[in-house]
């Protein structure tokens, strides 16, 4: 194993012709780093590294591939782009052989064993990075993020159903961070421990952004954190979780198509993302502390034995003493708070937004933007309002 600081880590790892392939858990700063691989695209093709397709990230090539995807709502699998991941790997392939390559995704963090061998084998040379990060700070983050997707159940319930160790890691179940362990061996056992490289992301900032532009051979400061707020993607408050969770809970399932619900929650999330945090931080409870601890001894042992390249500290993956009244406060959301505004704001644009959807509007009172409208017409329309005005009655 070896064990390296952040910023001076793996120069040059990436060599002509490899894949370098993020695993990217959900809330280890994948999003940040996948807008800033996107917004350099052209710094990359200069230096001859290619980061695939036109989106900030390969997530759809990633689903082609696993063919699998959780549902939390009757019919809300999302549905493979059939030839996603073939298109990206013709992309790959199409350059030339000394081109280097970056591809990042949070759904290979599910891949198989099987999956995992079609990856290599389509790809070619790879080498892998996973980003990890304290269970104590992710697992709220990974409830919230269930809960964009349509999860109604509250944070105790939830944490309890993880944290029992009855949910299925490969069904989709339970969040990969809670078997990383598992994840790292998986990869390492297909591509061999030295090509597998782990780093600990403690915090916000640009620690993950560091370590790419160090294996790549990259100038300080090519991969940007975005300015846009969508980008940052923050995490929401107590009360901005529990409101999008009531909502969950009360929009009837077998009613409402999942692509109506999901256009509903990106209008809250993107309104929430556009302002800053209001209200308490999600904190894991008191109560799952003592087991997490042990979740985390044994991931910090089994990646420390694992051979595996660590960037970062793993200490930074233990649980922190916290002050005991934090988690009681978080647990449950302030009261002056007028949720249930919010979720009957939130149904009756909802249901605004299906009666628009599915009753056609007629032709003769279809509104067309005025750049679309001819001039002429537009002079003529005008001058026949202003003779009405002036007609006689």
């Amino acid at each position: 194993m070896t064990s390296l600081e952040h910023g001076t880590s793996l120069r040059g790892w990436i060599r002509p012709g490899e894949v370098l392939t993020h695993i990217g858990l959900p809330k280890t700063g994948t999003t940040a780093l996948q807008h800033a691989l996107a917004a350099a695209r052209p710094a990359l093709a200069r230096h001859h590294i290619c980061y695939p397709g036109r989106m900030s990230n390969q997530w759809a090539s990633g689903v082609d591939l696993l063919q699998v995807t959780p549902q939390l709502w009757p019919g809300a699998g999302v549905v493979a782009k059939k030839g996603a991941w073939q298109s990206m790997v013709a992309e790959v392939k199409a350059l030339p052989s000394h081109w280097r390559h970056v591809v990042s995704a949070e759904s290979l963090d599910a891949a198989a064993a099987a999956h995992v061998d079609r990856l290599v084998s389509d790809l070619g040379a790879v080498r892998v990075v996973v980003g990890v990060r304290s269970l104590q700070s992710l697992l709220p983050s990974a409830w919230q993020q269930r809960v964009k997707g349509g999860l109604d159940v509250p944070l105790d319930e939830w944490l309890a159903d993880m944290l029992d160790g009855t949910a299925d890691l490969d069904a989709g179940d339970r969040p990969a961070a809670l078997n990383v362990d598992r994840v790292v061996e998986r990869w390492s056992q297909r591509v061999g421990t030295e090509n597998v490289a782990v780093v600990v992301v403690k915090g916000v900032g640009r620690s993950l952004l560091d370590v790419f532009e160090n294996m790549l051979s990259l100038e300080p400061a090519t991969l940007q954190i975005s300015t846009n707020p969508l980008a940052r993607n923050r995490g929401l408050t107590v009360e901005e979780a529990d409101l999008l969770r009531r909502f969950n809970a009360r929009v009837d399932r077998s009613v409402v198509d999942f692509a109506d619900y999901r256009w509903s929650s990106e209008q809250y999330q993107r309104l929430i993302q556009s302002r800053p945090a209001r209200g308490a931080t999600l904190t894991l409870p008191q109560w799952a502390v003592p087991t997490v601890q042990r979740i985390a001894d044994g991931h910090v042992k089994s990646l420390s034995d694992s051979g595996v390249h660590i960037i970062g500290d793993l200490s930074d993956l233990l649980p922190r003493s916290v002050d005991a009244t934090l988690g009681d406060a978080a647990a449950a959301p302030d009261p002056t708070i007028e949720v249930e505004l919010g979720v009957d704001a939130m149904v009756a644009s909802l249901e605004r937004h299906i009666a628009e959807r599915t009753q056609p509007v007629h032709p003769l009172k279809r509104w067309t933007p005025p750049a679309l409208v001819d001039p002429a017409r537009r002079i003529r329309s005008a001058a026949s309002r202003t003779m009405r005005r002036r007609r006689p009655r």
